[in-house]
């Protein structure tokens, strides 16, 4: 056969068996065309929904995952639900600590006595057996006051910090009858003990 002849026949034999592929589908206009309801209608073509577009890339329409699967607004509701009830949490009295910059400290709250001074005039007369009463004022922020007024133990403002150390910048104290100054110290959550150090004053606190 000539070779002009058998090209013809190749090409011809090449558009019979494409024509006989029916992969593209039926012919249509509308979705509504194709006779699976799992088809849609693709450059006028019926093609599974979810399959690859004619560029190659993979349908977002009615593909897997698009509807019913998981969405990420949902994902995402989720997670905010999550953090709504953990800052929820970080709002009130969680096992006992109150909330400061989103972390808990040690509630301080309640009757507090003086277990040792390193000496009574550098502490203005402060002695060991007087007690003083802390009550939250305000984020971990302890308001003190002496029980008796002619025998004070400590007086003034302690803001607790998460690593139960007090903020010498916002505590404030009067040990005794001296005036208020800064104070540094700890609390021992464990053992219920405070220490303050106000300047030359050292003073150890403990729940009667």
């Amino acid at each position: 056969m000539h070779p002009r002849y058998l090209s013809i026949v190749v090409a011809l034999a090449s558009f019979a068996l494409l024509g006989c592929d029916d992969s593209d589908g039926q012919p249509c206009i509308l979705d509504s065309d194709c006779p699976d309801f799992n088809e849609v209608c693709i450059d006028e073509r019926c093609q599974p929904r979810g399959g690859l577009q004619p560029d190659g890339g993979t349908s977002l329409d009615g593909g897997p995952g698009s509807d019913g699967g998981p969405s990420v607004d949902g994902g995402a509701g989720m997670d905010g639900a999550v953090l709504d009830a953990a800052m929820a949490n970080d709002g009130g009295i969680v096992d006992g600590a109150v909330p400061i910059d989103g972390e808990a400290c040690p509630d301080l709250s309640g009757t507090w006595e003086v277990s040792f001074v390193n000496a009574e005039t550098s502490c203005g007369g402060a002695a060991v057996g007087r007690a003083s009463d802390l009550s939250l004022s305000g984020a971990c922020t302890f308001t003190a006051s002496s029980q008796e007024p002619g025998a004070p133990a400590i007086d003034g403002t302690l803001v607790v910090r998460a690593d139960e150390t007090f903020d010498p910048a916002a505590t404030a104290v009067a040990t005794g009858t001296a005036e208020p100054v800064s104070c540094t110290g700890m609390v021992d959550a464990a053992d219920s003990a405070i220490t303050l150090s106000c300047n030359a004053c050292v003073m150890n606190l403990a729940r009667p």
